[in-house]
């Protein structure tokens, strides 16, 4: 499938999204990582400054969250614009260097996901028994006549 036949959430060919990769370009190298508002200032201006109208339409449009939208849209592309890495301190974005540089950056990446998989499970089996035991209090389940079950006091609980 072509660029141009994607939605427009994986392409990178948007006028904001070029925009953005023009300023990452002078951006290599996790050393000359920038700020996401520095960016935003800097991708406002240089569209600003085209004489293309459909890019001068999006200059007002150039917000943080769609800075951001653009910055993952990038990051998901399979052009240059996939080479786009954050600063894990929170720095800002920068284009890989090397491949050294790409590889650390998706290794953390790597590490993220699982933490968040990990979190994800923890609170599924945590609402899990909470609700599945507000349920139970919910809809007792009475003990047939003449059976025993001491330990319920004459409840039986389903599961």
């Amino acid at each position: 499938m072509s660029v141009t036949n994607r939605p427009a959430s994986t392409r990178s060919d948007t006028p904001l999204a070029a925009a953005v990769l023009r300023a990452l370009k002078g951006h290599v190298g996790q050393a000359n990582a920038i700020r996401r508002g520095e960016l935003e200032m800097h991708v406002r201006g240089e569209l600003f400054q085209s004489w293309q109208r459909h890019e001068i339409e999006i200059v007002g449009k150039v917000t943080d969250r769609r800075v951001r939208n653009a910055l993952a849209q990038l990051a998901m592309s399979d052009g240059p614009g996939a080479l786009v890495c954050s600063t894990l301190d929170g720095h800002g974005y920068y284009l890989a260097a090397n491949e050294t540089e790409i590889d650390g950056y998706l290794d953390n990446l790597w590490r993220r996901g699982i933490t968040i998989l990990r979190r994800r499970r923890a609170q599924k089996r945590a609402a899990r028994r909470e609700f599945d035991r507000r349920q139970m209090e919910l809809f007792p389940v009475r003990a047939p006549v003449g059976a025993r079950n001491d330990a319920h006091d004459g409840m039986i609980w389903s599961e």
